[in-house]
């Protein structure tokens, strides 16, 4: 229950004008306020969805990165066992060639052996002629 101890004693018109005015003010005061936060919130907002645009964008080029430095690393193993393929073509060539010229050497040395043989036998084969047309000779002069 009311006693007339809670009620307030009423105000003259001029005050509750410049009450109702007051608050008027602070109600577009904070309207302005909350309207200016709007558009802060607004702006933060547009540059949260720039950087996760950018973030995402970023990341799509890093997982590109990655493929393509997974494939240059593919080629670079095709390309190190070509290389060592090679390598082990070219020693078994190079040992092919030392074991040819190996096998030249001994068949120089074989010929030379073959050319003295046969100097050998041509020489002694014209001391015979000789021997046998002396011979003839002799043979004519006989009595």
């Amino acid at each position: 229950m009311f006693t007339s101890k809670h009620i307030k004693p009423k105000l003259p018109a001029v005050q509750i004008q410049q009450m109702i005015q007051g608050i008027k003010e602070e109600m577009a005061a904070t309207a302005g306020i909350m309207s200016s936060t709007m558009i802060r919130f607004a702006e933060l907002d547009e540059a949260v969805h720039a950087t996760e645009n950018e973030i995402n964008a970023i990341s799509t080029l890093i997982s590109q990165t990655i493929v393509e430095t997974n494939a240059m690393a593919k080629e670079l193993n095709t390309l190190m066992e070509q290389n060592d393929f090679i390598t082990k073509a070219m020693l078994a060539a190079a040992h092919i060639s030392q074991e040819n010229a190996a096998a030249i050497e001994e068949i120089t040395a074989s010929t030379d052996e073959q050319v003295t043989a046969i100097s050998n036998v041509a020489k002694a084969e014209r001391p015979n002629e000789l021997s046998m047309r002396l011979n003839q000779d002799i043979a004519r002069y006989r009595l």
